[in-house]
This record gives structure tokens, C-alpha cells and sequence, in this order.
């Protein structure tokens, strides 16, 4: 008992951290509303087979471990806010992970966990983004004791790898870089196993992505036109300074952060240059992706990648170096300060307005159409797994594809079998589609939603209206 005090007295801070971070999460939490991203996941996970889910994945270009992660769950029936409480326990664990084990003080352990990015956008928002920052934050761990526990490191890599795809630069130069360091010390059994582990996984991961930017509809028109990469590499800065710099030109923002950025890439050409090289090779395959695929659909949440990758360097150049540099803490504090300024924003919006309309409206079925078993819907289809996933015991019935709907197909050959259309007296239609005269709107979601998209999720609920 007398160590577990002393401990607890020792680590007053991180313990006050960890609570405070810890009861305005689930706040957040509670509060939020999923969209499609997130409802998309679960609905296939939900609803395919295990082979389809990997076919599913390499069509969506997302790695299958947050899916594999999900399926348990989904396919045993659970409410789809298991799949928020999820997402938030892996980030929880990272930032414990973080504020223990990191070499940082204790003024930029609040700016980063206290940063939108690990308080709002990644523990809130339930996507594959929420497992990148434990992963990450173990190989930081176990980095500077890769060569005592080298398959273990290498399974820190394999799992980050399989997160996101944005990670696979970064992953694919800390594994270029310990192969060079087994080949230079001699490569023993355990080096040797985690060599073959990890060209496993990226020869899995390269056979499950060639190529997919083609097969999918919604990126194949960018990958085969895709813009200069200077239009990816300002969009990706001014998404970081969406809130606190908002009031400033979109120049300045993109200035500002390249700036910080450069002077770090600096910092660790002049001192460290394995760190450089990995901090470099990450943004420059991050810049590709972006260019490539997602020039006009950065958001936040990739942005913020980049800013793990920076911690990243920082916490083991900190951990490994003998001399501390006030000026590379000064740095890294300043992207972590800005996100800090934007968390405030982020709990707010949360709290005071809708993500989605989808919980909305699935409230309002189960208490006044909860007898109503199919509904016939009308509008963008991705929009509507958000509320297949919200309520997986009633059946949506697209009207103008003639098909049933749960997740949203991606795939360019999709084809589906036409159905006959149900007798319902109910539509739902998404923001900017409406139904003729003879149905009367009965419902609409709170118009104030903070996803203001190409799509907005707004629902309506239209009955048919008696004859006379």
C-alpha cells in the first residue's frame, strides 16, 4: 500500500490529467452524433461476410484491423455505441501510455493531450484514426529497445501499419532503418523473425492497396486527375489551423505552419539524422497520398498524423539524446498549441449543436414509428447507413436504385438486384431531396449540425397522406 501511495503521490499530475481528459471525452462522447464515416464501418462489419470485409476494406483503402476489432461486437448484436466506446478506450490508452512514458514536461503533456486532435477528433469521432495514436506511442516506447526486443518493436510497427494508410510511410522507414541497423550488427534469430514478419505484412498490405484508387468510385476520378501537388500540400496546412486561425488569410495560415515545420526538419538535419529522415520520408508519403487521392478531402483528423509523427521524433530524440534543446520543445509546443486552441471550439460545437441528424431521427422512429419495419428513403445512399446502423432491426428501401440499404458500395462494378418496392408509408429523404404533394412531412432533424458537407445530414420524414 505504501508504494501504491507513493506512487499516486509522485504522478499527481498525470493522474489530474488523465481524470480531467477522461470526463470530457465521454462528454463529448455522449454528445456526439455518428455520420456516415463512422456508421459505414459497423454496417459492414455488421452485415458482410469475413471474405467480403477484406474485399470490402481493400475497395474502401483502409487497413481491416479496425474492422477486425469491430466485428466481434457487431456481429453479436451490440448497440452501435459500443463501437464510440471503442474508439475512445484505444485513445485513453494512448494518452496514458503517453503521459507515464513520455519524456515530455509537464506544460507540453497538456498542450498534447489537451489537443483537438487526441481530446475531440479522434477519440469522439469513431473511425480507424483512433487506434494510430497507442500504436504509435508503444513503438516510441520500445524504440530505444529495438534491439533487445526487436519482434515485439516489429509487431508495433505491423499493428501502426494496419491503422491507417497515411502511416504506412512512416512505418515503412522505421523498418527500412532496423533492417539496416540487423544487417549492420549482425542479424541474429530475433531480428531475423522480425525482418520476416514485417516484409509479411507489407507484402500483404501492398497486395490489398495496388491499385485500389481505381476501383473505387468516389477516388478514381482524382487518382486519374489528380491536381498539382501544391493545391494537396495548402489545404493539408490550412485544415490544421481551421479554428484558431480562421480569421486569417488561408496564406498565412499555410505559411505559419510551414515555417514550424521546416525549422523542425532543420532542427534534426543538424542533429539527429535517422529522426530526419524519419520525419521527412513521412511527410513526403503523406504529401503523395494527398495529391494523389484526397487533395479535397483533407481533414482534420489526417492533418493530425502528421503532428503523431512529430511527437514521435521529439519523444525519442528527447528520450535518446544527451543534450535537451529548448528550442525543438519550443517547436513541437507550438503545433500542440494551436490544436490546444481549437479543442475549446470543438467541445462546444459538440455540446451545443448536431454532428449528424442521424440520432434524431432514430429517437424519433423508436418512440412514434417504432412499429414501422421499412422505410422507403430517397437521397445521397452513403448517407443513409448512419441510420441502418443507428437501427439495424428496420429495413431502407431505396427508391431510385430499387435496392435495400445498409452500407454504402464504393465499388465501381457494384451491382445490385433490383427489388419490388415495399408498402410503406413513410419516406426518408436527406438536406435537398423532397417528395411531391402527396405526403405530408411529419419530421425534420435539427437543421444546426456542425458536418456541413456536400451532404448534409438533415432528415426528413414524409407519410402519405390519406385519400378523400
Amino acid at each position: 500500500m505504501k508504494n501504491i501511495s507513493a506512487f499516486i503521490k509522485n504522478n499527481k499530475f498525470n493522474f489530474t490529467i488523465i481524470i480531467l481528459y477522461t470526463i470530457i471525452v465521454f462528454f463529448a462522447m455522449f454528445n456526439h452524433e455518428i455520420w456516415r464515416d463512422e456508421a459505414q464501418v459497423w454496417c459492414v462489419v455488421r452485415d458482410m461476410d469475413f471474405f467480403q470485409i477484406f474485399q470490402t476494406t481493400r475497395i474502401e483503402g483502409h487497413p481491416v484491423l479496425w474492422y477486425l476489432i469491430l466485428l466481434p461486437f457487431a456481429k453479436l448484436g451490440a448497440d452501435v455505441i459500443t463501437m464510440q466506446i471503442i474508439s475512445l478506450l484505444f485513445v485513453l490508452a494512448a494518452v496514458i501510455c503517453f503521459v507515464f512514458k513520455s519524456p515530455c514536461g509537464n506544460l507540453l503533456k497538456t498542450f498534447v493531450v489537451f489537443s483537438s486532435g487526441l481530446l475531440y477528433y479522434l477519440p469522439v469521432i469513431s473511425r480507424n484514426y483512433s487506434l494510430v495514436p497507442v500504436f504509435l506511442f508503444l513503438t516510441a516506447c520500445l524504440y530505444s529497445k529495438r534491439k533487445e526486443n526487436p519482434v515485439l518493436y516489429a509487431l508495433c510497427i505491423i499493428f501502426l501499419a494496419n491503422t491507417h494508410v497515411l502511416m504506412l510511410g512512416f512505418c515503412l522507414i522505421l523498418t527500412f532503418l532496423f533492417c539496416l541497423e540487423s544487417i549492420k550488427d549482425k542479424i541474429n534469430k530475433k531480428s531475423a523473425a522480425a525482418i520476416i514478419l514485417l516484409a509479411i505484412n507489407f507484402i500483404f498490405l501492398f497486395l490489398c492497396f495496388w491499385g485500389m484508387q481505381n476501383v473505387n468510385h468516389a477516388t478514381a476520378f482524382y487518382a486519374q486527375n489528380p491536381k498539382d501537388i501544391l493545391t494537396a500540400i495548402v489545404y493539408f496546412a490550412q485544415i490544421f489551423f481551421l479554428f484558431p486561425l480562421s480569421m486569417l488569410p488561408g496564406w498565412f495560415s499555410c505559411l505559419l505552419f510551414y515555417i514550424l515545420l521546416f525549422l523542425t526538419l532543420g532542427f534534426y538535419l543538424k542533429n539527429d539524422k535517422k529522426i530526419f529522415t524519419i520525419l521527412f520520408v513521412s511527410l513526403c508519403f503523406q504529401w503523395y497520398i494527398y495529391y494523389k487521392i484526397w487533395y479535397i478531402g483533407i481533414v482534420y483528423q489526417k492533418s493530425f498524423l502528421l503532428m503523431l509523427v512529430i511527437l514521435f521524433c521529439y519523444w525519442i530524440y528527447t528520450k535518446t539524446s544527451e543534450n535537451k534543446s529548448k528550442f525543438l520543445t519550443f517547436i513541437t509546443a507550438v503545433f500542440f498549441i494551436i490544436s490546444f486552441i481549437s479543442s475549446y471550439f470543438n467541445i462546444m460545437l459538440e455540446a451545443n449543436y448536431q454532428y449528424s441528424g442521424s440520432k434524431q431521427l432514430a429517437n424519433y422512429i423508436r418512440k412514434n414509428l417504432n412499429d414501422e419495419k421499412e422505410f422507403i428513403v430517397w437521397g445521397y445512399p452513403f448517407c443513409f447507413s448512419v441510420i441502418s446502423a443507428y437501427l439495424p432491426d428496420k429495413k431502407l428501401y431505396m427508391i431510385d436504385r430499387e435496392y435495400y440499404i445498409t452500407y454504402y458500395s464504393f465499388d465501381l462494378d457494384n451491382k445490385k438486384t433490383k427489388l419490388p418496392k415495399p408498402e410503406s408509408s413513410y419516406y426518408i429523404t436527406v438536406a435537398g431531396y423532397t417528395i411531391g404533394y402527396d405526403y405530408e412531412k411529419v419530421f425534420q432533424t435539427n437543421p444546426d449540425i456542425i458536418n456541413l458537407t456536400e451532404y448534409n445530414e438533415i432528415f426528413s420524414i414524409y407519410k402519405k397522406r390519406k385519400k378523400l
